[in-house]
């Protein structure tokens, strides 16, 4: 988003709709592609320092994940049916536990 910001700000100072002062006339393509530009680079640095810390996070959370283990079974649950009988059907028990 920087590097995208920066190049439409780039190309809409370069083709220049000017006044007789040399300023760029407010409200043409080329304002617009500037503004737009520099709005798009803007949100690019704020999003880039937000995700520090979820990077850092993401660092200390890989350490934990290598030592989760994941437990997979399979056992025979009773399930009710209509008046007094039930039936035992296998059922697929997946598990996961997390050292602490």
């Amino acid at each position: 988003m920087i590097i995208g910001g920066i190049i439409a700000s780039t190309v809409g100072a370069g083709e220049g709709q000017t006044d007789y002062n040399g300023d760029i006339i407010k409200g043409t393509t080329n304002d617009n592609l500037i503004r737009t530009g520099l709005i798009v680079a803007g949100v690019g640095v704020a999003a880039e320092l937000v995700s520090i810390p979820f990077f850092v996070k993401a660092h200390a959370d890989k350490k934990e994940a290598r030592e989760m283990r994941i437990h997979i079974n399979s056992n025979s649950y009773a399930v009710p049916m209509s008046g007094y009988k039930s039936v035992s059907t296998p059922q697929l028990g997946v598990g996961l536990s997390i050292a602490l």
